[in-house]
């Protein structure tokens, strides 16, 4: 599977050291004398329930926050880390910062925008209803971005990558979500 072989080779040491040249500071922190603060950052993602939410998945959560601990034991102060309780999976990144900024400027942009995101979940309901098996996946690697250290998950799956790429098509393939400028 592609999807597959590119994720493994951004989790190979070359693909770190090549990255590591591109590494800045996440607007997202502020930094002072107790370590980072987290800044406000408008905007909308799509995530699953953070950690205390989701118990169903706390072994999940406890492997990510073991991964974290040994980040923070190799790296030290050069990364922030999220509060445990914080963690969550990304499914989609909408709008943010000054585009966010620039659309919540349209009346009743929120409401619009959460009606949308219903209707992409609505949509994903109707091209999975057929499928009933998990949507189960893997811990590959890590991946180093430019703000950013994150887990690089795979699907355990073909049915698990078809149920993902059924969501985020449902939510980048909306009309309405591109209309308002997502």
């Amino acid at each position: 599977m592609d999807y597959i072989n590119r994720l493994a080779r951004m989790t190979l040491p070359d693909s770190y050291r090549s990255q590591l040249t591109y590494i800045q500071p996440s607007s997202k922190y502020s930094q002072s004398e107790a370590g980072p603060v987290p800044q406000p950052f408008p905007g909308y993602s799509v995530v699953t329930p953070p950690r205390p939410d989701d118990p169903g998945n706390e072994a999940v959560y406890a492997a990510l926050e073991t991964l974290q601990n040994d980040l923070k034991r190799q790296l030290g102060e050069i990364v922030a880390m999220v509060p445990p309780d914080s963690l969550h999976l990304t499914l989609a990144d909408l709008i943010w910062y000054d585009a966010y900024r620039t659309a919540a400027q349209s009346p009743d942009f929120h409401g619009k925008l959460q009606q949308a995101i219903a209707y992409s979940f609505q949509d994903y309901q109707r091209r999975t209803a057929q499928s009933a098996s998990p949507c189960a996946w893997q811990i590959l690697g890590l991946v180093i971005m430019p703000r950013a250290v994150g887990v690089v998950l795979a699907p355990k799956t073909e049915a698990a990558y078809q149920q993902i790429l059924n969501l985020r098509r449902s939510i980048y393939q909306n009309r309405s979500l591109m209309a308002l400028g997502v």
